[in-house]
């Protein structure tokens, strides 16, 4: 009996979204710079990164989104690791965001904000806000990614209130 409740057990827990197998890539959230660094050995210490409201840049390095060559940086608060994100060639951005779209369906939340475009996604399972910010005229292309109960609740609102 105890080694069946042991096998129930291990299944549920197995199906259930824990923060240990929530993050970004081989990271999780809450990762210290040490510890993305050893996850992901193409990731360097960055000395004075980019502050943000969620935290520093203190690990930054090359990554490949959908085919496409860019720079990570991630963002740590005190609570570790909250958000990465990904600075992209401007000519690449319509083709990574119809990716994504591919991937994960209808965005949450889309919105033209004149100078740039925003969409955001939730990876509800891997715990991960996913957001896209285009600016053509700027020649900007980001996406981030970004610890999910950080966001949940204001994009939620956000979505509800749009007509």
């Amino acid at each position: 009996m105890r080694l069946f409740l042991g096998f129930v057990l291990a299944f549920v827990l197995g199906l259930a979204p824990g923060a240990a197998l929530a993050g970004w890539e081989a990271t999780e959230w809450g990762m210290t710079p040490e510890q993305a660094q050893a996850a992901m050995p193409d990731l360097k210490p960055v000395k004075s990164g980019e502050k943000m409201d969620v935290g520093q840049v203190k690990s930054a390095g090359p990554f490949m989104l959908e085919g496409v060559k860019g720079k990570a940086e991630l963002y740590y608060g005190p609570a570790g690791l909250e958000r990465v994100g990904v600075k992209l060639p401007a000519q690449s951005c319509k083709a990574v965001g119809d990716a994504i779209l591919r991937q994960r369906g209808k965005p949450l939340v889309v919105s033209d904000q004149v100078l740039f475009f925003l969409f955001i996604w939730h990876d509800e399972p891997g715990q991960t806000r996913i957001r896209q910010m285009f600016s053509p005229q700027a020649g900007i292309c980001s996406v981030y990614f970004e610890r999910l109960s950080t966001y949940r609740d204001g994009d939620l609102q956000r979505a509800a209130a749009k007509p």
